[in-house]
């Protein structure tokens, strides 16, 4: 007002070009993964600086439509950013900084965060939250468990290190179950778990892994995600391990388990076989991104959206490829 010496402060429109992202990156809610184009608004898996992760309330910003973007194509990141987006990196001495995509297309090499540590509550499950234990057995559910239409589940396993694992797990559990040997296939157990003796949280619906992963608390999803190493994975040179399924949101619920309690993870595609698999790995969740390989200029008549979070930063998912 002073300067203008009128009375009027005559504001002008600063456009930054901080849109975000494409319409179809998914944000985390408490019902699972929904395209920012699809979403409404809500509680989202935000992340603050220090690497925690909780679900907070946030809404969607719809920005303009642009056809200049920055695209990052690495074999664990594939994504459009706009070049005023803002993008956290973890630097030399391991704390949080903030630079903009456009940045991305020279200078040095960022490593980026792919994963956080989940602190507080999921959702809210009818059935109450899924602890540690239930969590390791719905691993072997999921895995090599039959639920037959009189309501009872039955495994069956010639190997001695799968029979030894759950007879442990079912009875640290305190489920009650038998175990039955047939005389013409001497070396097969068949583990049987009555109707009337199964949890209530040994549910026919959670032989798929979905959204009911998030009914665990971060102690019980963390040993979910390693007890996977033993039902369809296989060890890996690296220290870390392989699961294999056949059904593609097997593997996409794994990864995302493990992005929410700060373990490397990448999904990959259907092989040959018809597979899908994760691998899972030893150390820091990040990735390494180098502007003369995994960046470049892209040109794609697209809208561009975000979430206005409360921390600033938002678990995010292109393709199979989840991401802070």
């Amino acid at each position: 007002l002073d300067y203008n010496g009128d009375g009027h402060s005559h504001p002008t429109a600063g456009i930054f070009r901080t849109y975000c992202v494409p319409g179809t990156t998914e944000v985390l809610t408490r019902e699972g993964w929904v395209a920012l184009q699809d979403w409404s608004g809500g509680d989202i898996m935000q992340a603050r600086e220090d690497g925690t992760m909780d679900f907070l309330p946030a809404e969607r910003f719809v920005g303009p439509e642009t056809s200049e973007w920055v695209q990052i194509d690495h074999s664990r990141l594939s994504c459009l950013f706009t070049p005023g987006h803002t993008m956290p990196y973890i630097s030399q001495l391991g704390a949080w900084k903030s630079t903009q995509a456009g940045t991305m297309l020279s200078g040095t090499d960022r490593k980026l965060p792919v994963a956080g540590k989940f602190q507080g509550a999921g959702r809210q499950p009818l059935g109450g939250r899924i602890a540690k234990l239930p969590m390791q057995i719905l691993a072997a559910v999921q895995a090599d468990g039959y639920f037959r239409p009189n309501g009872s589940v039955v495994f069956t396993f010639e190997k001695l290190r799968k029979i030894e694992r759950l007879r442990n797990l079912l009875q640290s559990c305190g489920v009650t179950h038998r175990e039955y040997r047939c005389a013409a296939y001497p070396g097969r157990v068949e583990f049987h778990i009555g109707k009337k003796s199964r949890p209530q949280w040994m549910r026919p619906e959670r032989k798929q892994l979905g959204p009911w992963v998030l009914d665990a608390d971060p102690v019980a999803l963390r040993a979910f995600v390693e007890e996977l190493r033993y039902w369809d994975g296989s060890e890996h040179k690296d220290g870390g391990f392989r699961y294999v399924s056949a059904v593609e949101e097997n593997v996409l619920w794994a990864t995302t388990a493990a992005a929410l309690v700060g373990i490397r993870a990448s999904a990959h595609v259907q092989n040959a076989d018809g597979m899908f698999s994760a691998h899972f790995s030893e150390g820091p969740a990040t990735i390494m991104v180098r502007p003369d390989r995994h960046c470049s200029e892209a040109r794609k008549p697209l809208r561009a959206y975000c979430a206005t979070t409360q921390t600033g930063y938002w678990l995010a998912r292109s393709g199979r490829h989840i991401f802070i």
